[in-house]
């Protein structure tokens, strides 16, 4: 039997939690990327004095296989989440604002055209998914 053949079976996988297990809330993820991986900080607006301020309080790191594995997996539970809720909707104040300018050193470094240019693409994709099936909260005016 050739090797592609062989079926793969892994044992069931045994869950526990850590004695410092904690579980917090964040409404605000940054993320900060490596060679090695990407550094995801998890934190909540804060609006006291106001102010609008993030207050990080969390940071995982997790290697590009399991970053790659994350968006799979997310993408899995939110379509769960709106076949059986409805279409989440994001009001128009959190969309993902457009890009800053390249800084000027990158203005004619062809990986840098073609990463923006892809993140540009990314969002506009994004927001006209949302505008097609009605997903982005518009506010209401008194």
């Amino acid at each position: 039997m050739p090797e592609t053949d062989v079926p793969v079976t892994n044992p069931p996988v045994e869950f526990s939690r850590h004695d410092n297990f904690e579980s917090l809330y964040a409404n605000n993820i940054q993320f900060e990327a490596s060679e090695w991986d990407l550094k995801i900080l998890f934190g909540e607006l804060d609006l006291r004095g106001g102010k609008v301020a993030v207050e990080q309080h969390t940071a995982m790191n997790i290697p590009w296989v399991q970053a790659k594995l994350l968006l799979f997996y997310l993408g899995v539970q939110v379509a769960i989440n709106e076949k059986i809720n409805g279409p989440i909707r994001i009001p128009k104040t959190v969309l993902p604002p457009e890009p800053p300018p390249l800084p000027e050193q990158f203005k004619d470094n062809p990986l840098a055209l073609e990463l923006r240019a892809f993140a540009d693409k990314m969002r506009k994709d994004f927001i006209a998914s949302l505008n097609a099936s009605g997903e982005i909260a518009i506010p209401h005016k008194p």
